[in-house]
């Protein structure tokens, strides 16, 4: 889920048309709201994260590993260091 669709969910309006107090004013009136985005987004990220070991895994699973160790708890975190390089 994209970050903006999640602000959405969350309760977040486009602030786009406000000025900057009312800006101010909406974000201080909502701070539950972006308690929930954060959530989302943590979610979101831990999915992810999980889907990268679960993938790793898989290929595993899918090739001749008789001579290959199962991915393990250093492979999965290799992985999900490099998601952020790409």
């Amino acid at each position: 889920m994209k970050t903006v669709e999640m602000a959405r969910e969350a309760g977040w309006k486009d602030l786009r048309d406000y000025d900057s107090q009312m800006r101010h004013d909406f974000f201080m009136g909502n701070l539950d709201s972006l308690e929930r985005l954060v959530e989302l987004v943590r979610a979101d990220e831990r999915e992810a994260c999980a889907k990268v070991c679960d993938d790793l895994y898989r290929v595993w699973v899918s090739t001749d590993n008789d001579d290959i160790n199962p991915p393990d708890a250093l492979d999965c975190k290799i992985a999900i260091r490099a998601r952020s390089n790409t």
